[in-house]
């Protein structure tokens, strides 16, 4: 996705228009999922889950990243760290809604595997 951007924001600032940006946001856990509403009237799909949260926060968090502007909770890393490289960033980031602590790490690059 952010190669992808990279090639579009080219494309686009060798037109003169602006180019624009965005982060990532990655957590890993639990979300229920299901449907809200009414039998007789709307139905709206949900998830719920403070991982949401996590990833929310991680995402807009992500301006700050040095690099590739993706951001990792520990249980994330912990699923790919095989595969990944990856900076921790020097300080724990606060999830406002939870008001836990984050260890947070930048994505850096992913490995090539024998499994592909």
């Amino acid at each position: 996705m952010r190669q992808t951007l990279a090639d579009f924001n080219s494309e686009r600032e060798a037109a003169g228009q602006f180019t624009i940006d965005n982060g990532i946001g990655i957590a890993f856990g639990m979300v229920v999922t299901g449907l809200v509403g009414s039998q007789t009237g709307k139905l709206d799909a949900a998830l719920l889950g403070n991982v949401l949260n996590r990833a929310q926060h991680l995402e807009a968090q992500s301006k700050f990243a040095k690099a590739t502007k993706i951001l990792l909770d520990f249980e994330a890393y912990r699923q790919i760290r095989s595969s990944a490289e990856v900076d921790l960033l020097p300080e724990a980031v606060t999830a406002d809604s939870d008001s836990e602590f984050i260890r947070t790490y930048e994505l850096l690059k992913l490995r090539e595997t024998s499994d592909r």
